[in-house]
């Protein structure tokens, strides 16, 4: 058993692993009612940033509920509570549409009402304010996707007065859905300040990469749901830019990366500047 195994263990009760929905490292805490302990680096500010997001957004937004946070060592520790639910991407690949639709339709009503509610502060609230940057050379991005990327990058907005509270990962992958319809918002490591169309168009573009078959019919659910509380005006470009500023902010974190992740995220950049999204 490793340290922080020992630590949830003496602090909390008996801890096991999870996989499916958590970019981090993630443990069930078998208490009443469980808990979930998600592990990082102190060196990596996500799950610090999430932590801020869940405690701002607590009553606000359905997320799991902050408990609290440990720093042991080499690691921060951030515990929540336990949310049920199927996994939005589970239920995508069933193929069953009709409640893929209603999952769709919810996830625009939540990000319309409950997430992009929240215009843009003063910084106080401790989350991240989007950093637009022209995308830099890297050496395993070849120079030709660099320079068309970078065409893009001038239609991102920087006027804060435009910014809202974004998840920064929003899609089918990070949403519970239970039996009842209620929608949870999980994982906010990359929550930030910043344009509406930024959460608008990464869940687009997953559905449109992940689900080419069922894409139209789910992405103009969604759509049709969030225009109906907040009109928002986008176009094929407006939604490329905002997917490639998603894009380059991983690329940005892969220098140390294994190749086959780097070429796999390369790829990715390189079909959606052939692809049209919309």
């Amino acid at each position: 058993m490793g340290q922080v195994e020992r630590f949830l263990e003496e602090k909390y009760g008996a801890a096991g692993r999870l996989s499916g929905g958590y970019t981090n490292l993630a443990y069930k805490i078998e208490t009443n009612p469980p808990l979930v302990a998600k592990i990082a680096s102190l060196s990596n500010e996500d799950l610090l940033n999430e932590a801020n997001a869940l405690q701002v957004l607590h009553g606000k937004v359905p997320t799991p509920k902050y408990i609290d946070d440990h720093s042991l060592e080499s690691s921060f520790i951030l515990v929540t509570s336990y949310e049920r639910g199927e996994n939005g991407q589970s239920i995508l690949d069933t193929g069953d549409m009709a409640k893929a639709e209603a999952v769709f339709k919810n996830m625009g009503l939540v990000l319309a009402n409950l997430i992009h509610s929240h215009a843009y502060t003063d910084g106080s609230l401790k989350l991240r304010k989007a950093k637009v940057l022209e995308p830099a050379s890297l050496d395993f991005v070849p120079q030709p996707l660099v320079e068309k990327s970078r065409t893009f990058f001038p239609l991102l907005s920087t006027d804060m007065n435009e910014w809202v509270l974004s998840h920064g990962d929003y899609g089918s992958h990070n949403i519970l859905f239970d039996s009842d319809g209620k929608i949870t918002v999980i994982d906010w490591e990359w929550t930030e300040w910043f344009h509406p169309l930024v959460d608008i168009a990464w869940t687009l573009w997953n559905t449109k990469l992940h689900y080419p078959h069922m894409a139209d019919r789910l992405n103009q659910a969604f759509l049709k749901a969030y225009q109906s509380v907040r009109p928002l005006a986008y176009t094929e470009p407006l939604i490329k830019a905002y997917v490639l500023y998603k894009i380059w902010h991983l690329l940005n974190r892969l220098h140390h990366a294994d190749a086959a992740v780097q070429n796999n995220w390369v790829s990715r950049l390189d079909w959606t500047l052939r692809t049209n999204i919309l």
